[in-house]
Order: C-alpha cells, then structure tokens, then sequence
C-alpha cells in the first residue's frame, strides 16, 4: 500500500500487528427525561399551538482511546500514538530548550501527507534551518543554508515516522511520567483529554537520542491526548543525568491537522536531485586506505563528518573536515590509532600520504552528513 510504503519511510517499524484505536471506556447511556404533560385542547387554526417544555439529550461521554483510562496512562499509550499517526496525514512540531539559557537544542516541524512528507530542522545553533522533503519518487533530499546559497544531499537512509513523531523524545517522557486521572479538556468533539504528572514513575528512562542511557531526577508536564488516539499536545520540564552531567530542558510537542494535512513538493527538490553530490568510493589495493572523489554535484561543506564503518571491527572512523572536499579531487581517507583515545579517521587531499597506517578489513560502508542528514552514503566497499 503505498501510503504505508511512504510512512515506511518515515518511521520506525511499530511492534507487530494492528492496535485497535477505540475503546477502553465505557460509554454513558442517553438520558432523556420524561416529557413534560402537554395541552389536550385543540387549539383553533389562528392560535399558536402550546409546545411541552422539553429538555435537551445529554450527550454520551465518548470512550477514551486504547492507552488511556480513568486512573491514567496505559504503557501502550505511545505505540497507539504512531499507529495513529501511521494511518493518516498529519502536521507536528517540536521544540527542545536548554533551561539554563533557554537556548535551542532541536526546532523542527513535519507535515506529512498521503505520498510525501516535507519538513524544516534547526539542528545546529550556527546557520539557518534545514528543509527536508520525502516521497515514494524522489526519496529523501534536503537542503541548507550556506554562506548566500545551499548545500545540497540525498539521503539513502530510510528515515523513520518515529522522527516526526518525535519517538525518543515523547515516548520515554510518557513511561517516565506518573500521570493523573485524565480530565476533559474540551466540550466538543473530538473529545481531548488531559493528564498532568509532578513525579517520576521509571527514572531509567531518559528521553533524548539513544535514551534510556541516563536518569530523570525531576519531571513536570502537561499531556492532551485526543479521542481518536494520539498524543495532541505535550509540554514537559525535566532534569537529567546523563555521562555525569545534569541537563535541564523543557520540551513541547504538538501534531494537528490529522488526516485533513497535505504537501506539495517544493521548488527546490529538482535542483537538489541535480546538485547532491555523486561519489566514486574505492579501497587501495593494500587496503590502508579509502579513495572518496566528488564526480559530480556540490562540494562536501566545512563542518562535515565523514565516516568509514568496518562490518568487520563494528567501529565506525569518523573525521569532522575543517575545510571543503571539491569535486574531482581524490581524497585518501585513513585511520589514526592513539595509544590513549579512540581510533579516529584521517583526511588527505589529493596525494596519498606516505606511511603505513592500519588497514580496514572486511566490507566497508562510507557516508558524510551534515548533523542527521546524509549527502550520500555507499555500501559493500571491499
């Protein structure tokens, strides 16, 4: 199906099967009150007949949604999120900021639609944001701002709905929380919930990239969750231990639109297709060294991180250029073992560097990105 196909490529996976999206609430009988004893006499052609005061039905309490009840949260509450989200055209926004300062760690705003997905990213502090636009025919490419133009990438990597949704974020904010009994926060429909938390249920579970690696010591939030089974609105303060550091953030998520969101594929994609870079990528014959060479497209920017992966080590070599690699010049990428840090990769330009250094052994993988993003990324280099 091809909506799934491009949600596919958008987001993780979700845990087998379908998650039913309604129930988990009993629903309130219609009450209607007896009516009112009416005027038997026949009124005459010109007079007004007489009606019976009457009282309006009151309206069934909807169900909650699977992962809410009356006493709160369900565990399960974030995966009927995704499968939610993964079944319809959506619009959503996040933010993260660092409390001491208030300064921005991640901005970024997705608006998915049935074929296509287009988003902006602030994911460094320098520079301007990053558009990223998805679909079935182009795959993923992007954009960003440099100096008075663009660089220019695709990226081959299948991007995940958890990105959008904002999975390693929301997701352990949810199972961190020790959640109240949720309250209407709505008289119309759909009907929308809130639930509040000033405690933590499971500390182990850290929110950020790779979560689970630190301890929540303080969280404090607001959650909306909406009828039809998705996480409306989520602000949350939090404080972190992580790597022996205390982090304060507060973090806010919101999604709209669902199933009403649609995209159109911006101007610049084309230029994207034609200006990303296409690599020629090969080993040298005593395998020390990785030859990458731009053939055609933008030049890899300042700031960029080149990795080498070794299937064979399970270690990925990395080198965060200080300066451009151009197109048609050959560079000699190669490892650097310190006796007390960890093994790093080296950038030569042009020339192969005279020396031995250790060889890469077994089936290669080399990429560059810029922050998340890829600029290509090429497989089974031997």
């Amino acid at each position: 199906m091809r909506r799934r196909s491009v949600l596919a490529t958008l987001g993780a996976t979700f845990a087998g099967g379908c998650l039913r999206l309604t129930g988990g609430g009993d629903e309130t009988a219609t009450r209607t009150r007896t009516r009112g004893a009416t005027d038997t006499t026949t009124p005459s052609p010109t007079a007004s007949p007489t009606e019976s005061p009457t009282d309006s039905p009151t309206p069934a309490e909807p169900p909650m949604p699977s992962g809410l009840t009356e006493n709160g949260v369900r565990p399960f509450l974030y995966s009927v999120h995704q499968s939610t989200l993964n079944a319809a055209s959506f619009e959503a926004e996040w933010s993260k900021l660092r409390r001491e300062d208030s300064s921005l760690k991640w901005q970024r705003r997705y608006r998915v639609g049935s074929t296509s997905a287009v988003g902006r990213a602030q994911v460094r502090a320098e520079g301007g944001p990053v558009d990223v636009y998805r679909s079935l025919d182009t795959g993923t490419v992007w954009r960003e701002p440099v100096g008075s133009g663009y660089t220019y990438g695709r990226d081959d990597t299948e991007p995940k709905l958890s990105e959008a949704a904002w999975a390693s974020e929301v997701e352990p904010l949810i199972r961190a929380g020790s959640w109240s009994e949720p309250t209407r926060a709505n008289d119309s429909r759909p009907a929308v919930w809130e639930v509040t938390t000033d405690t933590v249920s499971e500390p182990n579970v850290a929110p950020g990239k790779g979560y689970g690696s630190g301890t929540i010591r303080s969280l404090s939030g607001t959650m909306r969750i909406d009828q039809r089974g998705f996480v409306r609105s989520l602000v949350a303060n939090y404080e972190l231990d992580a790597r022996g550091e205390t982090q304060r953030y507060t973090s806010r998520f919101a999604v709209s639109g669902l199933g009403s969101t649609t995209v159109s594929e911006p101007s610049w994609v084309q230029t994207a297709l034609d200006r990303r870079p296409r690599v020629a990528v090969d080993s040298t014959d005593d395998d020390r060294f990785v030859t990458l060479t731009i053939e055609e497209g933008n030049r890899l920017e300042p700031g960029t991180v080149v990795s080498v992966y070794s299937t064979v080590d399970e270690f990925s070599y990395d080198v965060k250029i200080d300066r451009a690699i151009e197109p048609g010049t050959t560079t000699y990428l190669s490892q650097i073992r310190g006796a007390e840090s960890s093994p790093t990769l080296q950038a030569d330009r042009e020339e192969r560097p005279i020396g031995e250094p250790p060889t890469f052994d077994g089936t290669l993988i080399v990429e560059a990105r810029r922050a998340a993003l890829k600029y290509f990324r090429v497989d089974g280099i031997r």
